[in-house]
């Protein structure tokens, strides 16, 4: 299930982590993967808000939510991407405001 899931293939990964789990219930890898599947989806829902909170212009809401991805996640690629992104936009804002 690990394999599938880093290879880009949740539902996969997810159908492997329950199989096991029918088996032997108790196994700790299948349920910590499931628990890792869902806190990779909820990470993805968040990080297409922060990009639409972006597009709209609010950038404090969008950096906000990448803050919550970093917080369980603090190496999370694209939300380590978004908050590079938002935080050369806010510079280049304030550059133009001193002009």
């Amino acid at each position: 299930g690990d394999a599938l899931r880093r290879s880009g293939d949740p539902a996969a990964a997810e159908m492997r982590f329950n199989k096991v789990l029918m088996v032997e219930p108790n196994n700790v890898r299948a349920r910590a993967g499931l628990e890792t599947l869902l806190r990779d989806r909820r990470h993805d829902d968040l990080l297409a808000r922060a990009k639409a909170a972006q597009k709209a212009g609010d950038l404090e809401l969008a950096e906000r939510l990448v803050r919550q991805i970093l917080a369980e996640n603090a190496e999370q690629p694209a939300a380590l991407a978004l908050r590079r992104e938002l935080s050369e936009v806010q510079t280049r804002r304030q550059m133009t405001e001193q002009v």
